[in-house]
């Protein structure tokens, strides 16, 4: 079967599909965005009720993460994971077939909570049957292997867009998301018997996620996990006009110098899942927090006195292998801290506030006017030091 014991952790055919499952979300933002100027022309509409389609799809991709980590707790994982990818195949094929941007609207906040159950009830899964170094080895495996999908979803949009179109892109997901349906149905057993659910009433299980933030040790490195995927976001949302704009990059080196951070984060992942054999996690999150600093630093220093895109590149790069042993670590360290009947709802936070911190973050790089490589490194700096703050104090309330 999928689960061994308690304490064995999932078999590797359950941690592939729970890992894919958080695939239907970087496919459902990156892949169609190449599209967006042929998606206004066929529904005849505007560039920027279309660009609504992704706040939407972010929207339904947060708030879905709050309620289906709670609801989890309750109800167990396996149910909702198969509603979730359910609902994201049923999403992406009615937007797919959208006549009007309202129904395509919809139809892409349908697929942000459906995506949303992959991504909240993977870790819950895992953190139902590892605990210590074990969850965290685990979910290093589980971002090495969904950190192909990043890499190769905007490559796959920029080639797909002009021989099958938005809507074929759409029904690409629709079959990815079908997939999972079926093979989540046959293939992940419940990993949260009914002996261990939470017996509150749906309306204080909804509450649930809120109150796992009166733990300071959860809350702290809660925070700091949420800080890390800020740095991460930053770049992601200030990169195109650094390395385009601002450096000169054409779109296929630009996606290639992009494809770079996702496969530091795939092969740090890795790493990190290696280095638990010898050292602890927290030890590893520190030295990942002092990679962030560093990285972070860099990118200010070298921006303030002289702009190279090598050296923007190589910090940014020090920065992202630091965070693939931030990521999984904290998460360990985070779930590891709450009861058996509140990893739901603690994942659920954290799912929440990684989507929160995304949206929060994106605009502040270019609070200032324009985005430089100056702003961008600042606001990746300041998170970076809030990462470490959270950090230590996590180490205190321990």
């Amino acid at each position: 079967m999928g689960v061994t014991s308690s304490s064995h952790g999932v078999s590797v055919t359950v941690l592939i599909i729970v890992a894919c499952s958080c695939g239907i979300s970087p496919l459902g933002t990156d892949m169609y965005l190449p599209a967006i100027p042929e998606i206004t022309s066929d529904l005849q509409t505007t560039t920027a009720l279309v660009q609504l389609t992704l706040t939407l799809f972010m929207l339904g991709f947060g708030v879905g993460q709050y309620l289906i980590g709670a609801l989890s707790d309750l109800w167990g994982r396996r149910r909702l994971l198969v509603i979730g990818t359910g609902l994201a195949a049923v999403g992406s094929a009615v937007a797919a077939l959208a006549p009007t941007i309202g129904l395509l609207l919809t139809a892409r906040l349908l697929q942000g909570i459906g995506a949303a159950a992959g991504a909240v009830l993977s870790r819950a899964v895992i953190a139902d049957t590892a605990h210590g170094v074990l969850l965290a080895k685990q979910l290093s495996l589980m971002m090495m292997i969904q950190g192909v999908l990043p890499v190769a979803a905007p490559l796959l949009g920029s080639v797909l867009a002009g021989p099958i179109g938005w809507r074929g892109i759409m029904w690409v997901i629709a079959a990815y998301a079908a997939i999972l349906f079926v093979c989540t149905i046959a293939g992940v057993p419940e990993t949260l018997p009914r002996s261990r659910r939470s017996g509150s009433p749906i309306s204080r299980a909804l509450l649930d996620p809120l109150r796992t933030l009166r733990s300071p040790r959860f809350a702290s490195l809660a925070l700091g996990f949420m800080m890390a995927f800020g740095v991460l976001f930053a770049y992601i949302s200030g990169s195109s006009t650094v390395l385009q704009e601002v450096f000169g990059l054409s779109q296929l080196h630009y996606g290639l110098a992009f494809s770079i951070n996702a496969v530091v984060m795939i092969v740090g992942s890795a790493l990190n899942a290696r280095l638990l054999q010898s050292f602890s996690q927290r030890k590893l999150a520190h030295a990942g927090t002092a990679l962030m600093l560093v990285g972070c630093a860099g990118v200010v220093v070298s921006a303030a006195t002289a702009p190279m895109i090598v050296f923007f590149v190589g910090f940014v790069t020090v920065a992202t292998l630091g965070i693939s042993f931030v990521l999984p670590n904290l998460t360990s360290l985070a779930l590891s801290s709450l009861s058996g009947d509140q990893r739901g709802s603690g994942s659920a936070v954290l799912g929440t506030g990684q989507a929160l911190m995304g949206a929060l973050v994106s605009p502040a790089v270019g609070l200032g006017g324009a985005i430089t490589p100056l702003s961008l490194g600042i606001v990746m700096l300041v998170c970076t030091v809030v990462v470490v703050s959270a950090v230590l104090y996590g180490r205190r309330s321990a």
